[in-house]
């Protein structure tokens, strides 16, 4: 699995954009630590397409729901 060695002004998200092509796969990188706290020379394992995180489903499916207009009840000054 290649890596990536994370550098001064990265973050999980640019990191990602740049090697997975979306942002919001940064969870995919397998870092442990506090998101907002990536120290400088971590090295990140980046997954390939073969890989079974990256071949994980991202998505969540929520079911429809229908809904239905309801008008605000007036309410006295």
């Amino acid at each position: 699995m290649p890596t990536y060695k994370v550098a001064k002004g990265d973050t999980l998200w640019s990191i990602a954009q740049k090697l997975l092509g979306n942002g919001a796969l940064w969870s995919q990188l397998g870092y442990s630590g506090d998101p907002n706290k990536l120290p400088v020379g971590t090295v990140l394992n980046v997954p390939t397409k073969t890989s079974p995180v990256a071949t994980a489903k991202t998505t969540t499916q929520y079911p429809t729901v229908p809904t239905t207009s309801v008008k605000p009840a007036s309410m006295p000054l």
